[in-house]
């Protein structure tokens, strides 16, 4: 048996500190640019991340951008998926040429409509609360999706801004997927997505190994059809996605 997984991070194998488990000894996991420590690994979680390390091998399959995850601090030597699907990394960091080819082509039929949803968006978040934070996702000059934050995690705020501005443009209906999930509201082509990433490469890695296994591991709803196309899932407790799934407790069995 060829063991893969395909492994998500924030939330799965460290958490920033508001979320983090209380009561457990936290190390250093991601760093701001300026080097600032906002995401931290449970020693448990560092011992499991090493155990897969050790006995998977590991394709990292993340929200975050090139540049965010090479903030993180654990070494993962294999290729990743970055950028919710946007692009894919070899194990010398450089993108996947195919890949990017097939990325490219979907960016030129969207058309230039992202440049301008931000600056809807911006202009409604400043308005409605200037906590709120718009930022583009840029990779490998890639300009790939749109995120909103709430700089002191106000959810209640950002739920508000998702029903009420996000959900309120016809643009985003009709040519975009809306994923919301804690301080996190991300708002996606319809075209990307992680799900797309992994079937590329479990094509590729069927054809050299013709033992794969594929497991998955994620918290979020977004990670859901990615884990579906996984022999196996593996879903962190109290998680988005665990919450969903076993929505109902033992007592309403």
């Amino acid at each position: 048996m060829t063991p893969f997984i395909f492994l998500d991070l924030d939330d799965t194998v460290f958490h920033s500190l508001r979320k983090a488990p209380t009561g457990k000894v936290l190390k250093a996991a991601a760093h701001t640019r300026d080097g600032r420590v906002v995401s931290f690994f449970s020693e448990q979680q560092l011992a499991f991340l090493e155990l897969m390390q050790g006995h998977m091998k590991v394709i990292v399959t993340t929200a975050r951008n090139s540049d965010a995850l090479s903030r993180v601090r654990f070494r993962f030597d294999g290729v990743a998926i970055v950028s919710y699907g946007g692009l894919i990394l070899d194990e010398g960091g450089n993108p996947d040429a195919c890949w990017s080819d097939r990325i490219a082509t979907q960016l030129e039929a969207q058309g230039d409509d992202l440049p301008d949803l931000f600056d809807h968006l911006e202009s409604c978040a400043r308005a409605l609360d200037p906590g709120l934070r718009v930022q583009i996702v840029v990779d490998h000059e890639l300009a790939l999706y749109v995120v909103v934050k709430h700089r002191d995690a106000d959810n209640l705020s950002l739920s508000r801004f998702s029903h009420d501005v996000v959900m309120g443009s016809e643009l985003i209906r009709c040519k975009y997927r809306v994923h919301l999930n804690d301080n996190n509201l991300a708002i996606l082509p319809r075209w990307l997505d992680k799900a797309h990433a992994v079937r590329y490469l479990q094509g590729i890695y069927r054809q050299q190994h013709a033992d794969a296994v594929f497991f998955g591991m994620g918290d979020s709803l977004s990670d859901r059809d990615y884990l579906q196309l996984c022999d196996y899932a593996l879903i962190p407790s109290g998680s988005q996605l665990h919450r969903s799934v076993f929505s109902k407790g033992l007592s309403d069995v």
